[in-house]
């Protein structure tokens, strides 16, 4: 993807939003990613071990569950306990950066696997890293995504930001709603990217509280389409934004296309002096 789909942090705050193509642009069909699943539990760089884990309290969203939320009916539902290998039960994956997938069961909100992402000691900026993509078919006029997500590093050290999840109303791109989940050491953000007959009009990020290192936060994110749309985000149940998604070039009314889009992974990544260690569970579209 190089540099095609988001612009640097910096960029972003400076200029109040971001781009996203269509992810066509760089490289939607399936990869072989090139990693084991089965890796050696042993391998701390890859998994691991049940000795490393952080304590996990008796109650709350950290705590583990043994029945998965993907017994219940939903428009895409994947826990990642019934897979064992790419594209890990989405439609397909995409990729060729440095980032790698694999199960892990040293840590899950649903047991007994959760969705890791790591990268090496040390990467340059580029997108097409690697993620997973799935796309449900239909015309949606609302729809709510959401995953449990935890960030396994000690600190952001190192480490810029990370694009780790799109949802897309309008699978084509042509008349779309892009929404794209950011982390980074001081916040979270929501970027987004509206595309009417194929023309972007950039939208302004919504900025989130930071969310905690080493601990499972359950995220919502509920869209009802519309001219402008609007976004609720939820973490742990309680609600850190609600409101209309605006644009520098207000364009109305809006269409949008056909079908919802999930991304979930490190679909671009900025210059890091520091592994990154990102972790997914039971993401579900409704």
């Amino acid at each position: 993807m190089g540099r095609n789909h988001i612009t640097a942090m910096s960029v972003c705050l400076a200029v109040g939003g971001c781009l996203f193509p269509s992810l066509n642009e760089f490289g939607g069909a399936a990869v072989d990613a090139g990693v084991d699943a089965t890796s050696d539990a042993s391998d701390s760089s890859v998994i691991d071990s049940a000795s490393d884990r952080s304590v996990v309290p008796e109650s709350g969203t950290d705590a583990p569950v043994d029945v998965s939320p993907c017994t219940e009916q939903h428009i895409f539902c994947d826990d990642f306990d019934s897979t064992s290998g790419d594209p890990f039960g989405f439609q397909s994956s995409y990729g060729g950066g440095v980032a790698k997938g694999l199960l892990t069961t040293a840590d899950f909100v649903s047991k007994p696997n959760a969705f890791l992402l790591t990268t090496p000691m040390t990467s340059s900026p580029g997108g097409a890293q690697y993620a997973l993509k799935n796309v449900n078919s239909g015309t949606f006029a609302a729809a709510t995504l959401e995953f449990d997500v935890r960030i396994d590093l000690a600190s952001f050290s190192g480490l810029g930001a990370a694009d780790s999840v799109l949802f897309r109303f309008g699978a084509s791109n042509v008349d779309s709603l892009s929404l794209s989940w950011i982390v980074s050491s001081s916040e979270t953000r929501v970027g987004q990217d509206v595309k009417q007959a194929s023309v972007p009009l950039a939208g302004q990020d919504v900025h989130l509280p930071a969310q905690p290192l080493k601990q499972w936060t359950h995220v919502s994110m509920s869209v009802t389409l519309g001219s402008p749309p609007l976004l609720t985000v939820k973490y742990d149940g309680a609600q850190v934004f609600s409101g209309a998604l605006h644009f520098q070039a207000e364009q109305y009314p809006l269409k949008f296309g056909p079908d919802v889009e999930v991304n979930v992974g490190i679909f671009y990544l900025e210059s890091a002096s520091a592994p990154w260690r990102l972790e997914f569970d039971n993401v579900i579209v409704k």
